[in-house]
Formats: structure tokens, C-alpha cells, sequence
């Protein structure tokens, strides 16, 4: 598969389970927003839940997001990460619509 032309987006969109201060060292949405960067593309990141010092995620990242629509457990989201996956993309389309 050849790499896709990444200047012909206009985001991109990368996520994980839990984003913490952590992601930025070697996981993979921080690897996405660096080669959106580089290109000149704005990356959004979109996971399960938000933890520690996520806010050092912005130096990457556009914008970051939670799945969850309010408290509830772990088996609770993932029986749920469909629908709350795409109600959260759908909110964040409306925004850059």
C-alpha cells in the first residue's frame, strides 16, 4: 500500500483507549500527529478516556476529545464504543463543518 498524499487532507483524525501524558512518548497517535504536522495537517485525537496531564497532548494535537458522555465504567464504554465513537465524531464534524 503507498502512503496516502497527507497535504490533501484536511485533518486527520487518530486516537487510542486512554490518552495521558504518556501518549507523547512513542505511541502511536503522537507518531500520526507528527506526520500530519509535517505536512501541514491538523490531527485530532480522539480516545476512550483522557488521564494525567493530557493537556501536554496539545503541543500535537489540535484538539483532543473524550469518547465518554458522562461517568460510567470501563465494560460500560466498551459495550458502547461504536455509538460513542461515532457521536463523538459526528460532534467534532459539526464544529469543523
Amino acid at each position: 500500500m503507498n502512503d496516502p498524499d497527507l497535504k490533501t487532507f484536511d485533518y486527520i483524525f487518530t486516537g487510542e483507549g486512554k490518552s495521558d501524558f504518556q501518549t507523547q512518548y512513542g505511541k502511536l497517535p503522537v507518531c500520526v500527529a507528527n506526520r500530519g504536522n509535517e505536512a501541514g495537517v491538523r490531527t485530532i485525537l480522539v480516545s476512550g478516556g483522557l488521564g494525567t496531564n493530557y493537556e501536554t497532548l496539545y503541543d500535537y494535537f489540535l484538539s483532543i476529545h473524550s469518547i465518554t458522555e458522562g461517568p460510567m465504567s470501563l465494560d460500560e464504554a466498551m459495550a458502547n464504543a461504536e455509538r460513542l465513537i461515532r457521536n463523538a465524531c459526528r460532534n467534532i464534524g459539526r464544529l469543523l463543518k
